[in-house]
């Protein structure tokens, strides 16, 4: 007979691992609105932030060619503006989620 001290001890599992992160049951609506707003900003704002890149490098490539280097500059303005607005959508819906749980 083994003594409880000497048993081996047996790794315990929650049970709803993954329920903390991903149970919509118990979010309003609203608040699974925002929090899938702020996902889909910080996507957009990594493809935006690619975008950029993209255009600062073939940038320093083009070597003085006119249309390579209004194409560069185009895609540069466009990542920029693409990141800033996402992280401004980030923000916003940051706020509404604050606003949402504090019960205002």
């Amino acid at each position: 007979m083994l003594n409880p001290v000497n048993q081996p001890k047996t790794a315990t599992v929650k049970e709803n691992f993954f329920g903390q992160f991903f149970s919509s049951a118990s979010l309003p609506p609203a608040e699974l609105l925002f929090r899938g707003l702020r996902v889909v900003a910080v996507v957009f704002a990594i493809v935006f932030i690619n975008v950029l890149l993209i255009g600062a490098m073939k940038y320093m490539v083009a070597s003085g060619r006119d249309e390579t280097v209004s194409e560069c500059r185009q895609k540069i303005v466009f990542g920029g503006a693409g990141t800033v607005l996402m992280f401004f959508l980030y923000y916003l819906a940051s706020i509404a989620l604050v606003k949402i749980e504090s019960g205002g």
